[in-house]
């Protein structure tokens, strides 16, 4: 018996994504700080999705256990703990992975799980920055006043400890600009508009270029390249997107 062949079925079987509740187009608080563009696309296909392979659901399943048991050691000092809050907020969804509330505030956790080659620019960088607007769109969203951000490394070396928590107060103003980036970006893609790649305020010249690196890991790279800068109607899509037709938006 061989195992493997079945492997990414067997894992991706366990798989459930919880559900925001938002309906018709919008876009997701992990979105936050994400190039517009990217996240127009996204909605206005199902490209980002991506295949499955064995690698990514693997990874997957050991970052959804570690996750597990971050919110189990919350729930041991705060049994009142809220895990998995769904929120709505104008165009822009999300989920809190826990909140609760500590003398007085209501704490919105973060968990997240990575690499160690991650781990190491937050022990140098603190939070990053995408991380901590996912976490403020919660705030802003659920009422909460300070956020609780945990990083969880997989592959830590023994001398480095593979837990680190950080404690912040939220950062109201960039909130509000994450979240009307976001909107921005669902608005256009309901107006049938690709946005000019933009990115933290900076409009993207070309996916190419040295300083452009977001665009390394977008799904979308080769789209964005070839649509060239600018906004775009969303019938330049077409040509260049193979296999993910433009949703019909309400």
């Amino acid at each position: 018996m061989n195992v493997v062949g079945t492997l990414i079925e067997a894992l991706g079987s366990s798989r459930q994504r919880v559900r925001t509740g938002a309906e018709g187009p919008h876009a997701y608080a992990s979105e936050a700080g994400a190039c517009v563009r990217q996240v127009a696309l996204s909605i206005l296909t199902d490209r980002a999705e991506g295949d499955p392979d064995l690698r990514s659901e693997v990874t997957f399943r050991i970052g959804r256990d570690l996750e597990a048991a971050v919110l189990r050691a919350i729930e041991l000092q705060v049994p009142a703990v809220q895990f998995q809050v769904p929120w709505i907020d104008g165009l822009v969804a999300g989920i809190a992975d826990a909140l609760y509330t500590e003398e007085g505030l209501r704490w919105v956790v973060e968990v997240k799980t990575c690499s160690f080659n991650s781990y190491q620019s937050v022990i140098r960088n603190g939070p990053r920055r995408e991380h901590t607007l996912q976490a403020a769109l919660s705030a802003r969203a659920l009422g909460g006043h300070m956020l609780h951000i945990i990083y969880v490394c997989k592959n830590a070396p023994a001398e480095v400890a593979p837990v680190m928590e950080f404690h912040l107060e939220v950062p109201w103003a960039e909130a509000a600009v994450a979240h009307e980036g976001l909107s921005f970006a669902v608005r256009q893609a309901q107006a049938h508009v690709i946005p000019a790649p933009m990115w933290n305020g900076r409009v993207i010249q070309s996916p190419d270029l040295p300083d452009s690196w977001p665009c390394r890991y977008c799904p979308f790279a080769d789209v964005c390249r070839a649509l060239g800068p600018g906004d775009v109607p969303v019938t330049g899509i077409q040509a260049v997107v193979d296999g993910a037709p433009v949703r019909a938006l309400q």
